[in-house]
């Protein structure tokens, strides 16, 4: 279990906010907890060099994690999960947390999801994109599955899936890893909101493979494509 109680090392300067530059992509193999300040007060970032663009993906997540109340901005990952890539034994939670500004050159610009698991709930989903060149799905989010994922109170705003060839979803993208079964992911109570897909295949979601659905309930979709 992570906590966070940060002091200035520079006298009269405040101790929040704070941002932590990772060096290299934490990988977590053992459960973990984190429990952040605030989204507004404690920042994680991928800028390792402090000249605002993203250089190494933030997480790895192979096992049960909970963020908590923290933004994680600035991650790169050359293939897939800008900011968090979760592996098929992996169970990711992100509660008031914000995701942005990370990119990966194909899948999932903020979050990729590959066999594993995901919950969201009062999250922020911004300005996250996919490679112009060899991107595919999922600016903000992407999601290839057969487990139980669940979206809710969360705004996702100005992701982007940039590749003309790709297979949609500037903000979330759905794909089926067990076409023979029913994958249905809930979106509940959230708002698409500037986002955007080169492949005009959707803008807000995208759900793929036969047998995928997206629940869509409460939810505002106003990307304006």
């Amino acid at each position: 279990h992570v906590t966070f109680d940060i002091r200035s090392t520079i006298p009269g300067s405040p101790d929040y906010p704070a941002t932590i530059r990772l060096k290299k992509t934490l990988v977590l193999n053992n459960n973990l907890v984190l429990d952040g300040p605030g989204a507004e007060r404690l920042t994680i970032s991928g800028d390792n060099d402090e000249d605002g663009i993203a250089d190494v993906q933030l997480f790895v997540v192979n096992a049960v994690v909970k963020m908590n109340r923290a933004t994680f901005t600035k991650g790169h990952a050359s293939f897939s999960g800008g900011a968090f890539s979760v592996g098929e034994n992996g169970n990711l939670t992100l509660s008031y947390c914000a995701v942005t500004d990370n990119n990966a050159d194909v899948w999932g610009g903020g979050i990729d999801v590959g066999g594993g698991i995901l919950n969201v709930d009062h999250c922020l989903i911004s300005g996250n994109k996919t490679g112009d060149s060899l991107g595919q799905g999922g600016g903000g989010i992407s999601i290839y599955t057969d487990q139980n994922c669940v979206i809710a109170n969360t705004t996702f705003a100005g992701n982007q899936q940039l590749a003309e060839s790709g297979l949609g979803g500037g903000a979330l993208y759905v794909e089926n890893m067990e076409p023979g079964l029913e994958l249905d992911i809930p979106v509940l109570n959230c708002t698409f909101h500037e986002n955007f897909d080169a492949a005009n295949q959707g803008s807000s979601i995208r759900p793929n493979v036969f047998n995928a659905y997206v629940l869509l309930q409460n939810s505002v979709l106003a990307d304006g494509h």
